[in-house]
């Protein structure tokens, strides 16, 4: 692993050398870049990213230590996202590569004699090329990819994230048939004008929920299906259009571009998931998942801009399907909560980029999200609400963030109380 970060870098020495000449900002909004041909057309480009956290959480009920005592709250450091990146463009052809860590938080082992077993493993997020059959109208591609259907965040990029995370519930697969929110597939993209659109033949991942002992009966789990799934989002960008070259999304453009998107989308895996009796198998049904959203950036008179962000979601995995869990929760359970099953739900986002005279000076940005979840298999609604600060260096390339989020907890089908975390973040990028 260290001669891979010795010649990484040892590439990117060489490269700034090259382009000495150019400004910081241009390095970091242009990556690592080999030019191929004079026009600057055919070229490759690699880059780098991270995303540091740190948290104090108020942990849920009857949280265990090693102590095997009641923790109720907690102060850790974690990576959240480390990743490298390669992007090359030659005439039609497109290749991208993404490889990282997802979720290094402290408790990974320390000893001499196993942290080179335990400590966190770089993985592929992204490996896609696509070809460009039609400009602007038709590409297609193929590989492990993020060209997601159902809704505008379910391709978003956490690099330029509005909040401390992705909207976890725009995943719907994220700890079953996805990995990092990435499916293996066959995907198109392109435009017609003002109409956006993408669709993905995707090899879901295997996965099972299926307890080992007494699934619960009326209840549907995942099942180990090898069926091909379809998925599509489709947009009318009114404004200023967006690029579709790579499939993420931004939560926010931090006042540089005016955006207004409507959304609709889907996504369908048929026979995907199971319910049993007594341990015996019911019945199979097929997911079946939609969507709407609107999506506004607007930049105002004084160097300030508005963020609005709504979705609404109508899921169906099956009868009184349910998961949850939290987003790096060391803590068996201590920071769970409801995330995806069978109902329906809203994810909102708002934020205002404060007046500043200096368009380059440090751009201020308070905002607040609200996810609502009704689900079938719950008594009671789940709210989880987000309010932070974003502290813009240059752009989503160098910034830094306060969240304080507010989660509810359940006590089986019913909500008992709700419990808070600080989320400090560090995020960086070229």
């Amino acid at each position: 692993m260290r001669i891979r970060f010795m010649i990484f870098f040892l590439i990117a020495s060489l490269t700034l050398n090259a382009q000495e000449k150019k400004s910081l900002n241009e390095i970091l909004n242009n990556g690592i870049k080999f030019n191929f041909t004079e026009d600057g057309k055919n070229f490759a480009k690699i880059g780098f990213g991270a995303q540091i956290w740190a948290r104090y959480i108020n942990l849920n009920p009857e949280t265990i230590n090693i102590d095997n005592k009641e923790l109720r709250n907690d102060f850790d450091v974690s990576l959240r996202r480390t990743t490298f990146s390669f992007f090359a463009k030659f005439d039609s052809f497109t290749l991208f590569s993404l490889i990282g860590v997802s979720s290094q938080p402290n408790t990974k082992s320390t000893s001499p004699f196993t942290a080179s077993k335990n400590n966190a493993e770089f993985f592929m997020y992204d490996v896609w090329g696509s070809y460009q059959i039609r400009p602007k109208h038709l590409t297609m591609g193929m590989g492990l990819h993020m060209y997601n259907g159902l809704s505008r965040y379910s391709s978003a990029t956490s690099s330029a994230s509005l909040c401390a995370d992705v909207p976890i519930i725009a995943a719907s697969g994220l700890l079953t048939n996805y990995q990092a929110a990435r499916q293996l597939g066959i995907f198109a993209t392109g435009k017609f004008g003002k109409f956006d659109y993408r669709l993905s033949f995707a090899k879901p991942f295997i996965a099972s929920t299926i307890p080992l002992e007494n699934p619960v009966s009326g209840c549907a789990y995942e099942t180990k299906t090898r069926n091909m799934g379809i998925n599509g989002y489709f947009t009318y960008q009114f404004w200023e259009q967006e690029s579709n070259t790579m499939p993420f999304t931004q939560s926010t453009y931090v006042g540089t571009k005016k955006v207004l998107n409507i959304g609709a989308g889907f996504e369908y895996h048929p026979n995907s998931t199971a319910s049993f009796h007594e341990g015996n198998l019911v019945d199979t049904y097929d997911k079946k998942h939609f969507a709407v959203d609107l999506f506004m950036d607007l930049p105002l008179l004084y160097n300030d801009a508005i963020t609005f962000y709504s979705a609404i979601f109508k899921f169906n995995y099956g009868p009184n399907y349910l998961i949850s869990y939290g987003v790096m929760d060391t803590y068996n359970g201590g920071i769970s909560e409801p995330q995806h099953g069978s109902g329906s739900a809203i994810e909102t986002q708002f934020a205002y980029l404060l007046r500043n005279k200096n368009k380059n000076a440090i751009r201020t940005q308070v905002y607040y999200s609200l996810t609502y979840r009704n689900y079938d298999a719950l008594n009671n609604k789940a709210l989880h609400h987000n309010i932070g600060t974003n502290f813009f260096f240059a752009g989503h390339k160098t910034k830094l963030g306060i969240e304080y989020q507010i989660r509810p907890v359940f006590n089986d089908a019913n909500l008992s109380t709700y419990k808070g975390m600080i989320i400090g973040k560090m995020s960086f990028s070229i």
